[in-house]
């Protein structure tokens, strides 16, 4: 399953409106049973308890889709682009110039937003973790996946926030997480983070718990209180200027998704690449692990026959 929605034009728009999801959601049936070949591929579809999963849209950095982001407190101060980097293209990166830093303390974050559409509970990209941020201790690094709460009335309720960073309390190292409701910054001191490469973060809203549970990598890192919170109405990347006491550093995100809860009942939906637009809440890393997720959780429960051939 796939469906996509142009954020170029005008998602704003729609926010009071349904999102109606295109594809072929619970068209193909299948069979009454699977089986199961020597490698364990499931090759008949239909299971009998539907799992929740996370649709996502993917929104690749083009250079004509990054001008419908706009500025968050302070636009990035050596600017913004579409560029190819870590053997990636359509990447965004975000430039910050030591010289250009804002006077005004809550103006030195400076990054880029945009709206989401209305039902939205799940945003999640990758983050380039480079060496030289940790190496050169004269660039001090803050870059951050900022969630927008918004409460059933539209309104602002929360900022879940996932952030790397050089510069934490007592000179910590590493990823963080944001919770004005519980004491503001926490350090994530035992979740690794890849150098030199890309790290998934997401956040998504946990319509049971009311809370925002947080990841890295695909792990669960930690939840952020989400008061009067019903989704997830903008996204935002933000980065920090440190002005004369850093150095000028960007910044780069690539694989940008965002999406809501469905359910599916079809491994069918796993097959033709449908698992790219599926998560749990993280994407899946293959057609193999969507359909161990959808069939792993009735394994046990069905009774239907299965062969080795």
């Amino acid at each position: 399953m796939s469906y996509k929605y142009d954020l170029t034009k005008g998602i704003t728009k729609i926010k009071n409106k349904s999102f109606v999801i295109l594809g072929s959601m619970g068209l193909v049936l299948g069979v009454a049973g699977y089986s199961i070949t020597t490698l364990g591929m499931v090759t008949a579809d239909r299971v009998s308890t539907p799992v929740n999963v996370t649709s996502y849209t993917q929104v690749p950095f083009t250079a004509t889709e990054l001008t419908g982001w706009t500025q968050d407190r302070t636009a990035p101060s050596g600017g913004f682009s579409s560029v190819s980097f870590g053997n990636r293209t359509n990447v965004l990166q975000m430039n910050i110039d030591t010289s250009k830093q804002n006077p005004v303390h809550f103006y030195q974050t400076e990054g880029i937003q945009h709206s989401l559409p209305s039902g939205t509970t799940s945003i999640q990209a990758d983050l380039f973790v480079n060496g030289s941020w940790l190496t050169d201790s004269s660039i001090p690094v803050r870059s951050g996946l900022w969630g927008v709460g918004y409460d059933q009335n539209g309104n602002v309720s929360a900022y879940p926030i996932i952030e790397f960073t050089t510069r934490g309390a007592n000179n910590f190292i590493g990823w963080r997480i944001w919770d004005d409701n519980n004491g503001g910054w926490t350090n994530l001191k035992d979740v690794n983070y890849r150098t030199n490469n890309w790290n998934t973060l997401n956040i998504s809203y946990n319509q049971t718990t009311t809370l925002f549970n947080l990841y890295v990598n695909g792990k669960m890192v930690g939840s952020s209180t989400a008061p009067g919170s019903v989704e997830l109405g903008a996204i935002i990347f933000d980065n920090y200027n440190y002005g004369s006491l850093g150095s000028n550093y960007s910044v780069d995100w690539s694989n940008f998704g965002y999406g809501n809860l469905s359910t599916i009942n079809n491994v069918a939906q796993c097959k033709d690449l449908g698992w790219k637009n599926l998560g749990n809440p993280v994407e899946f890393k293959n057609q193999g692990q969507c359909v161990k997720t959808l069939v792993g959780s009735d394994y046990e429960k069905q009774n239907h026959s299965h062969n080795d051939n």
